[in-house]
């Protein structure tokens, strides 16, 4: 419901809230997009994010946050159906403006929240990819895994590659000597950005 979430805006800080803060956007922390911006921009010439972000959420959880409609639609979390409703929205305003554009994939970390649901974990994802890539119109979407901070359980990573392993058309990106700036969950400035060029 904020209007700043609203609009097209250049890349910049400002989009993401520190752990352990709260208050209005903008603000003066950032996501891995700065990084990943920085070389996108190198490559294409109108690189843009369609960011729908909140921390401290979990996939793996019935009917709660990021839980797909598969294979109970009745199941779905809210930020499931905001991430569909808010990309087709993004896509309809860049049709609407007359330009033209290709989706090259998505950006996923996420998983500190569904440390203790290892074992639903790997199915909840792969119903993810799918009802999203349904959801979307968008059977070939490129999935991008972000391995979480080292610091977390190496048994929760290895879910996270064999996911990237098991589903056609993703991938994963090496968390290996990032550094964080608190208990081994967020990461620091630097690693954030040298996560975003990463992905």
């Amino acid at each position: 419901s904020d209007p700043l979430y609203q609009k097209w805006v250049s890349l910049r800080p400002g989009f993401s809230i520190a752990p352990g803060s709260s208050g209005a956007l903008p603000r003066g922390t950032f996501g891995m997009e700065i990084g990943a911006g920085n070389i996108l921009s190198q490559h294409y010439p109108n690189p843009v994010f369609i960011k729908v972000t909140r921390g401290g959420t979990s996939l793996a959880s019935v009917g709660n946050d990021w839980y797909p409609p598969l294979p109970d639609p009745a199941d779905v979390g809210p930020l499931y159906t905001e991430l569909i409703t808010s990309t087709q929205q993004a896509l309809q305003e860049l049709t609407d403006a007359g330009d033209t554009y290709t989706v090259h994939g998505l950006f996923w970390h996420q998983g500190e929240s569904d440390g203790g649901r290892e074992s639903k974990y790997a199915a909840a994802f792969a119903n993810f990819v799918s009802a999203l890539r349904r959801d979307l119109g968008m059977p070939n979407l490129r999935v991008v895994v972000g391995e979480l901070g080292p610091g977390k359980p190496q048994s929760f990573r290895d879910i996270q590659w064999q996911n990237s392993l098991d589903i056609r058309n993703a991938s994963f990106v090496s968390s290996k000597n990032l550094t964080t700036s608190d208990a081994v969950t967020h990461f620091d400035m630097a690693s954030a950005i040298t996560y975003g060029m990463r992905l």
